[in-house]
């Protein structure tokens, strides 16, 4: 059911992830959970479907999706594997935040490889000064970050490396 009246480009972004969820991704869902593994293979075949840079802006060598298509492709996957749509969701959130303001420098070393699927990056799910948990407030606990000129750094940070059990190229954003 949805409340938004859909344009014939969402209709097929919706059917086209569909797709791809259902051959691609739900097969293997059960296993990447039961396995407690991070899902990269289902991850992978939305880079090969050009999924990365869904929010990209075109300007930038993105798709430039407006949010409502974003939500109608992360349910999509959803329906399929809930991890790796949570996976995803975040990748599209660090991209929306790199993508938007990017100095020059990010858009050389940054956006154009997210654009272009080089790149998978991630939020924090969490307040690193606090317990590290989304549910348990902690209103005194808040991390900071320096400004520089021409904008925010970010940083990668060792844990989400350790936590993806490989080498790769995420970015957590802590702002």
């Amino acid at each position: 059911m949805t409340y938004f009246p859909l344009t014939p480009e969402q209709h097929a972004w919706q059917e086209r992830v569909a797709a791809v969820a259902a051959r691609e991704i739900g097969p293997r869902a059960a296993e990447t959970d039961r396995a407690a593994r991070f899902p990269t293979a289902s991850l992978e075949a939305l880079r090969r479907e050009g999924l990365w840079g869904l929010r990209v802006a075109q300007a930038h060598g993105g798709l430039g999706a407006d949010a409502l298509t974003t939500c109608l492709v992360v349910e999509e996957i959803a329906k399929h594997c809930p991890s790796t749509a949570m996976c995803y969701k975040m990748h599209l959130e660090a991209c929306e935040l790199l993508s938007r303001m990017p100095t020059a420098s990010q858009v050389d070393h940054l956006v154009t490889p997210l654009a272009h699927g080089e790149v998978f990056a991630t939020v924090a799910g969490g307040e690193s000064a606090g317990a590290g948990n989304n549910w348990v407030p902690n209103a005194l606990a808040v991390s900071t970050v320096t400004k520089v000129p021409g904008g925010v750094p970010a940083r990668p940070d060792p844990q989400v490396l350790r936590d993806l059990g490989r080498p790769g190229h995420p970015l957590l954003l802590r702002l």
